[in-house]
């Protein structure tokens, strides 16, 4: 239960490690923001030529609120905070490894795979993608009495903000609340001492015998990179393998690829690679590149493609792009 009212989708910490004045008392950073023009000549309009606040910034009022009285609103913004709580010491082991090149960053590397794809899951732009992938867990609701009596109040909780958000977003009453009750299935544990449904989900999804997972962190001495407003994009065909690519700091993306076997060989494994992958524990493979502008280009273009509207960088300029004044 939190007062908060004005609700960030994509974390302050995220955007913090963006800011375009990081000397700067916390509550006067700045974020430069960038309309999209043009998604395939990758031409961006610079909204502010000061930068947007990043307390006020890539968050909407009551967003996650599903039971309003007066100051007293229940929302999800301490599950969130348990996990964006993370992010700065996770990203901070994963560039130190990079400088180092060490592969001692497996534990780092699935923490922040969680932390991100929250971005996605309560996302406001991806709401009906996060529904098509994720949808069927809301069907289920809680057996346990104490955890049901909490999952309760998203149905019958008072919502004044819901008809402006929906007619906001373009989305339906029904999928709004669908939504609300995805993130509660996804984000609580069902019982004292199990993994909730999210982090249970992705460590099957890591420990999957069907595939290789692969983790590229690029790192850049003089370019920036660039922050998306659904918080992560795909370089590949997601119908081939699944792969996301999510911002780290000003200087640093990370991308994870999970290579299915099967589409890689054209059909089913060998029985003997098969049995070899069953003895022993899953390797995620990690490796660092540094001032990789071919990696640079295709991870901007296809955060430009990707976004909902909007962009942000901690510089004025964008690989790749071209930007424009605003207006």
């Amino acid at each position: 239960m939190r007062r908060t009212k004005n609700q960030h989708f994509i974390s302050q910490v995220e955007q913090r490690l963006n800011t375009c004045n990081p000397g700067a008392r916390p509550a006067n950073q700045r974020i430069y923001e960038f309309k999209i023009e043009d998604r395939d000549e990758r031409i961006l309009r610079l909204t502010n030529a000061k930068g947007n606040l990043i307390e006020n910034n890539l968050s909407m009022l009551d967003l996650f609120s599903f039971d309003v009285d007066r100051d007293i609103r229940l929302n999800f913004e301490e599950a969130f905070g348990r996990y964006e709580a993370q992010i700065r010491a996770n990203t901070k082991s994963i560039l130190l490894a990079h400088a180092t090149g060490s592969s001692e960053i497996s534990a780092e590397v699935f923490n922040l795979f969680v932390a991100k794809l929250m971005n996605f899951i309560r996302n406001p732009y991806s709401i009906a993608k996060v529904l098509n992938t994720f949808g069927l867990v809301a069907d289920h609701h809680p057996t346990d009495p104490v955890v049901y009596d909490a999952y309760v109040r998203i149905l019958t909780g008072r919502k004044p903000h819901q008809e402006y958000l929906c007619n906001e977003l373009g989305i339906s009453d029904d999928q709004y609340k669908t939504w609300l009750r995805l993130m509660f299935m996804l984000l609580t544990p069902m019982a004292d001492g199990f993994p909730n449904f999210l982090e249970a989900s992705q460590r099957s999804l890591f420990e999957a015998k069907t595939h290789e997972v692969i983790v590229h962190v690029h790192k850049y001495d003089e370019h920036k990179c660039l922050l998306s407003d659904r918080g992560f994009s795909s370089p590949i065909d997601q119908n081939l393998h699944l792969s996301f690519d999510f911002n780290l700091t000003s200087s640093a993306f990370i991308r994870y690829v999970f290579l299915d076997y099967k589409t890689v060989l054209g059909g089913e494994l060998p029985e003997s690679i098969r049995r070899g992958l069953e003895l022993g524990p899953k390797l995620v493979k990690v490796s660092y590149q540094s001032n990789d502008l071919p990696a640079l280009d295709i991870f901007h273009r296809r955060v430009i493609e990707q976004s909902y509207k909007n962009v942000y960088c901690s510089g004025k300029t964008a690989y790749g792009a071209t930007i424009l004044p605003p207006l």
